[in-house]
């Protein structure tokens, strides 16, 4: 697969305002955005203005390597949460090392995160370190948007103040669920079922 990024490539600074962060507590940025270095820091800038706190998601290690001069700096200066792939933190950290890659990541933001696939994830806080099992899938049909189905189940816990290690289990479920199904979003009818599951972890009120 190779990204197309089709008509963001016609966005320019001046298409990015305060008025569409209006409204909003926090704000996720896909790292493809950093093949334009200047959107990038003007996104960055004008959701902090707003308010918001930031996660980015490094996309591939082809970004990161594209990025790599400016990114530590947009990281430490706007960003809150990283989201990483195995590929894109070893792309960041130039090692392999687990330990390193969390350690460098996490001096630029509050919450790193570096995904494993079916290894699971490791998450970084302050020093503090969780780890996170990968849900158990079924079958593996297609992985295309594992990584932007983790995000948005880890983002969904923070929103719900859950902790670093809930919204890793959240972030877990919703992974191992789309890499079931063709392609990157999730059929409808699953979804009822998939936010039962959810809040049975680790909700009290819906727990049998």
């Amino acid at each position: 697969m190779r990204t197309h990024l089709g008509a963001a490539l016609t966005l320019t600074t001046e298409d990015i305002t305060e008025e569409d962060f209006s409204g909003c507590d926090h704000a996720h940025i896909e790292g493809y955005l950093l093949f334009n270095g200047d959107l990038m820091r003007h996104a960055l800038q004008t959701a902090k203005a707003a308010g918001c706190t930031v996660s980015v998601d490094l996309a591939s290690f082809e970004v990161v390597g594209a990025a790599k001069t400016e990114l530590p700096d947009l990281l430490h200066d706007y960003v809150d949460m990283v989201f990483a792939n195995e590929e894109e933190a070893e792309a960041y950290a130039g090692t392999s090392d687990q330990k390193r890659c969390l350690d460098l990541l996490g001096r630029c933001c509050s919450i790193a995160v570096i995904k494993y696939g079916a290894q699971g994830a490791v998450i970084g806080n302050g020093g503090q370190t969780c780890r996170v099992k990968a849900a158990p899938a079924q079958r593996v049909i297609d992985t295309t948007g594992a990584g932007d189905m983790w995000a948005a189940g880890f983002l969904y816990g923070m929103g719900r103040g859950r902790t670093l290690q809930q919204c890793g289990e959240y972030a877990s479920l919703l992974g191992a669920a789309v890499v079931q199904h063709e392609g990157a979003a999730l059929p409808e009818t699953l979804w009822d079922n998939l936010l039962a599951k959810m809040h049975q972890l680790h909700d009290p009120l819906h727990r049998n």
